[in-house]
């Protein structure tokens, strides 16, 4: 029905964005890579949509390039994967990853995504590896690194240097040193609140990856895996990263 929207990014949340045209605000629900290459809001944005009709709703999602959209109706059609285990596999994995991770065999990397287990991820692998190609892969990352998208973010973070990137990462792990201090309280607590709000707004200003909800970065990190839960419990104390997720899950909520 939508081949794509096009119009002015008016919003920007976790898991959906707004987008206004013709004096209608379309929201689209998107992955966390698709998020990590959003303009400002205000700015001009086209999306490749998705419309998934149910007996309740009707819900669109959305993507950047076509490839991406390609790769998510492929998802979908394998089965016991909706679009809600679709946009969790491509928030875990970008597109010619997850190609790769398919044309390998490498079940570990796609059951990393949220609700995705071993036996689902090797569905995956068992009925889309003989409908991808590594050209397709090589010739998709191409394409997207060429895109306007692709080099906005790309200006973003090129002055970035590796030393300041450490410096960010290094105080980023002191803030949950700080949640590891009060875990004993209650994690929708006024003092665990004001915390997770510097979380966000350190985020915001180190990490270029901004929200009016908590920030997709740090969203994108618990998804990741276990690696850096365990790096904030070494860190912070075992406990913390389970901590911080559920004060981020009541601050979200409000």
């Amino acid at each position: 029905m939508y081949a794509y929207i096009k119009g002015e990014l008016a919003e920007i949340n976790t898991d959906h964005i707004v987008i206004e045209a013709g004096g209608i605000g379309y929201q689209v629900f998107i992955s966390l890579q698709t998020f990590d290459y959003l303009p400002s809001v205000g700015e001009n944005l086209k999306i490749y949509t998705y419309l998934y009709l149910r007996e309740d709703a009707m819900i669109l999602y959305g993507f950047l390039t076509k490839d991406d959209l390609e790769l998510f109706k492929l998802l979908i059609s394998v089965s016991g994967i909706g679009p809600k285990g679709g946009l969790a596999i491509l928030s875990t994995l970008e597109a010619d990853d997850l190609r790769f991770a398919i044309l390998s065999g490498d079940a570990k990397a796609i059951s990393k995504a949220p609700g995705v287990g071993g036996k689902t991820a090797q569905r995956v692998i068992l009925e889309l590896k003989d409908k991808l190609s590594l050209e397709d892969a090589f010739e998709a990352k191409k394409q997207w690194g060429q895109t306007a998208e692709y080099k906005e973010y790309e200006e973003k973070t090129k002055n970035q240097s590796s030393e300041t990137q450490k410096t960010a990462w290094k105080n980023l792990m002191l803030i949950f040193v700080e949640f590891g201090k009060i875990k004993n309280k209650e994690p929708g607590s006024k003092e665990v609140q004001l915390l997770v709000k510097n979380l966000q707004d350190y985020i915001s200003e180190h990490f270029y990856q901004c929200s009016n909800e908590i920030l997709n970065g740090l969203g994108k990190m618990y998804a990741s895996g276990a690696e850096f839960t365990e790096n904030i419990d070494k860190a912070a104390g075992a406990g913390t990263a389970a901590f911080v997720a559920e004060a981020i899950e009541i601050y979200t909520a409000r």
